[in-house]
C-alpha cells in the first residue's frame, strides 16, 4: 500500500455532515456488539473469548485453561410487566479458569464502568484484572447503562428538599442499582465476599451496594469515585470562607475551562468558595436533561456532535481502536434512555453528592483504596478525608486489615479516565492491590 493510499484509509471521525448522516444511516444494529468484541479481543490478549456453550464443552473435557466469555443475566424485575420485562438484564463479561462451577476457593473480584460508559472502556486493563490466580473476574455493565438492559427509570419524587426527603430520593436512585447488583451475585452463585473496582459513579454505586451488603464485600477500589467530598457550599464546607469575586471566579472558571464543572479540588487550596454553577446549568441539572438525550434527538447530527468529543478523548489511539471506541461509546450513548436518569437524584449541581461518601464509608470495616489521576478534574483531597477518618478508627480486630491498607494512589499520566489514559501504570497498581 503506498503512502497516499494509507493515509487515505486512515480513520476519520465522522465529524462533518455527510459522515454524520453515512454514520447515523449505515450503522447495523448490532454495531455496539460488533465493537465490543473487537475492543475485549485485543485486550485480552492470549486469553480466550468463547461462547457459553464453549465453557460447558471445555469443563466437561478437563480443559482448564484460562478463559473469557460474555455473559447476559436476566433479573426478576419484580412487580414489571410488558415490554419492559425484557430490559431487566445485566451484560457481563467473566474471567474464569474454564469451568462454569464456582471454586469456593476462587476469590472474585467485580469490575464496574461509570457515567455513559460500558465494560468495554476496561478493554487496555483486561488481561491484567482477568489474569490473576485463583480469581473469577467479572466486568459488569450497571443496568440501564452499556449493554445491559435498558428499563424505565423509576419515578422519584423531588420536591421535598428536607433531609429525610434528600435522604429517600438518594436511596431509591440508588436502589435501581444496588438491588440489580445483589441479584446478579445471588444469580452467579456468588457466595465468597468480593473485591468491587468501581470508575467515577461506579464507584459511588459500588460503595452503595458496599455500604447496604457489608457482609459481601472484601475490599473496595475507588478509580476516581465522584460524590466523595461535601459541597463546598453545604453550611459544613463555608466555615471561614469567602465568596468568591467576579475577577476570582473568571481565573478560577478560565484554568477549568476543560472540565465544565467547578472543581472542589480549587476551593480545598484556597480560602474562597469556587464559584457556583451557571444558572441555565443548574436548571437543566435540576430537570435531569440528559446529555445522552440531546444526542438521541440529534438524529443524524448525533455523529458529528459526538465527534467532537471523541477526536479528543481518542486521539493517541490506533486507527482500527479509533473505530470502535467511537462506534461502541455512539451507540451505548444513544440507546434508550435508562440508567443515566439517576444523576440528578445523587448528585447536585457540580457534581457533588446530595449523600456524600465522605459521611458514609467509615460505617464500613473493609479497606478502601482510592485512585486517582495526576490530572484528575475529581477531587482527590475527598479520598484522603476519607483515608483520613478510617485511619483514626479504634483498633480492632475488624479494621486491622481497613487501617494498614486503606489509601490514595495516584497514576502519573492520566485524568479522570484513570485506567484509559495510562493503562500500564494503572494495571500495576490494581494488580498490587487484588494481591494483597
Amino acid at each position: 500500500m503506498t503512502t497516499e493510499s494509507a493515509a487515505a484509509a486512515a480513520y476519520t471521525f465522522p465529524a462533518d455532515l455527510k459522515a454524520s448522516v453515512s454514520h447515523w444511516w449505515s450503522t447495523p444494529k448490532n454495531a455496539s456488539q460488533l465493537a465490543e468484541e473487537g475492543l475485549v479481543r485485543r485486550g485480552l490478549g492470549e486469553i480466550e473469548l468463547v461462547s457459553p456453550e464453549e465453557v460447558t464443552k471445555r469443563a466437561a473435557a478437563g480443559i482448564t485453561k484460562k478463559i473469557a466469555v460474555f455473559r447476559d443475566v436476566l433479573l426478576d424485575g419484580l412487580g414489571v410487566k410488558g415490554s419492559d420485562r425484557k430490559r431487566w438484564f445485566l451484560h457481563s463479561l467473566e474471567g474464569i479458569l474454564g469451568q462454569p462451577i464456582k471454586d469456593e476457593a476462587e476469590s472474585v473480584t467485580i469490575v464496574c464502568h461509570g457515567y455513559g460508559n460500558g465494560l468495554g472502556f476496561y478493554f487496555q486493563n483486561l488481561q491484567a484484572l482477568t489474569s490473576q490466580p485463583a480469581t473469577r473476574t467479572y466486568f459488569l455493565d450497571w443496568l440501564g447503562m452499556g449493554r445491559s438492559g435498558r428499563p424505565s427509570f423509576p419515578y422519584i419524587k423531588t420536591s421535598d428538599d428536607s433531609p429525610a426527603g434528600v435522604k429517600a430520593r438518594v436511596t431509591a436512585a440508588e436502589n435501581f442499582f444496588v438491588d440489580s447488583l445483589e441479584e446478579f451475585r445471588i444469580k452467579s452463585e456468588i457466595k465468597r465476599p468480593m473485591t468491587l473496582v468501581g470508575h467515577s459513579i461506579g464507584g459511588y454505586l459500588s460503595s452503595a451496594y458496599a455500604l447496604r451488603f457489608p457482609e459481601n464485600v472484601k475490599k473496595l477500589v475507588l478509580i476516581s469515585p465522584v460524590g466523595v467530598p461535601l459541597s463546598p457550599y453545604a453550611p459544613a464546607a463555608q466555615k471561614g470562607l469567602k465568596k468568591t469575586t467576579r475577577d476570582e471566579g473568571a481565573e478560577i472558571a478560565a484554568a477549568l475551562e476543560h472540565d465544565m464543572l467547578p472543581s472542589a479540588s480549587a476551593a480545598a487550596e484556597s480560602s474562597h468558595l469556587p464559584p457556583a454553577p451557571k444558572t441555565w446549568w443548574t436548571y437543566l441539572w435540576e430537570k435531569n436533561y440528559s446529555p445522552f438525550g440531546v444526542l438521541r434527538g440529534a438524529g443524524f447530527m448525533g455523529p458529528s456532535l459526538l465527534s467532537r468529543y471523541a477526536s479528543r478523548r481518542f486521539a493517541t489511539f490506533e486507527d482500527d481502536v479509533k473505530s470502535d471506541l467511537f462506534s461502541y461509546l455512539y451507540e451505548i450513548s444513544t440507546a434508550r434512555g435508562s440508567g443515566e436518569y439517576c444523576l440528578a437524584h445523587l448528585l447536585a449541581p457540580g457534581a457533588y453528592g446530595r449523600s456524600p461518601l465522605l459521611e458514609r464509608l467509615d460505617k464500613l470495616d473493609v479497606p478502601i483504596t482510592f485512585i486517582y489521576g495526576d490530572h484528575d478534574w475529581m477531587d482527590s483531597k475527598g479520598g484522603y478525608d476519607v483515608v483520613k477518618k478510617l485511619k483514626a478508627k479504634a483498633e480492632s480486630q475488624e479494621t486491622a486489615d481497613q487501617k494498614r491498607y486503606s489509601r490514595v494512589i495516584i497514576n502519573p499520566h492520566s485524568g479522570h479516565w484513570v485506567h484509559l489514559e495510562n493503562p500500564e501504570g494503572f494495571n500495576q497498581i490494581i494488580e498490587r492491590i487484588l494481591q494483597e
